[in-house]
């Protein structure tokens, strides 16, 4: 079913064509027939390409069958013949579930969240024998280091080698 805005269009391009189509037709009969069949013609194409999706709605258009683009909410502009519009309403309905399927998507969503704390109680574990594994390394390390004053030297000459 034709827009609004569509209808207005075609209507303000036949107003046009129909004065063109009269002063062409003073000058020669023939020329003002051609030119209001040219300008029904246009005026169709110009009416057709015009495409307005509401606030809730997206226009799915594909182009020869083939995915082109999501337009909307708003005025748009298709390829006429070329280009099909499907219009997809967004708004989200609500639906009642059952108490059944209730029940059995809370155990579900209860289950995921004891496997979500057990995955990141594992992780933080982890993560904590590893920094106590470092810990350990940089302390002995610091003890070797103390303990020989070459050892202090040779990384202070290359510290400064590195700046």
């Amino acid at each position: 079913m034709p827009s609004f805005v569509q209808i207005a269009v075609f209507l303000i391009a036949m107003a046009l064509t129909a004065g063109v189509a009269a002063l062409a037709a003073s000058v020669n009969p023939i020329w003002g027939i051609g030119v209001a069949i040219a300008g029904f013609l246009f005026s169709i194409l110009l009416a057709a390409s015009i495409k307005v999706a509401n606030q809730w709605e997206r226009g799915i258009v594909l182009r020869l069958g083939e995915f082109q683009s999501i337009r909307g909410p708003e005025l748009f502009f298709v390829v006429p013949v070329v280009d099909r519009v499907r219009v997809v309403d967004t708004r989200v309905l609500a639906q009642e579930m059952p108490e059944d399927l209730k029940k059995i998507m809370s155990r579900q969503a209860a289950t995921e969240r004891e496997k979500r704390a057990t995955t990141t109680k594992a992780e933080g574990d982890k993560l904590a024998a590893d920094n106590l594994a470092a810990d350990n390394l940089a302390a002995a390390a610091a003890m070797t280091m103390a303990a020989s004053l070459g050892a202090m030297q040779l990384r202070t000459l290359q510290t400064i080698d590195g700046l």
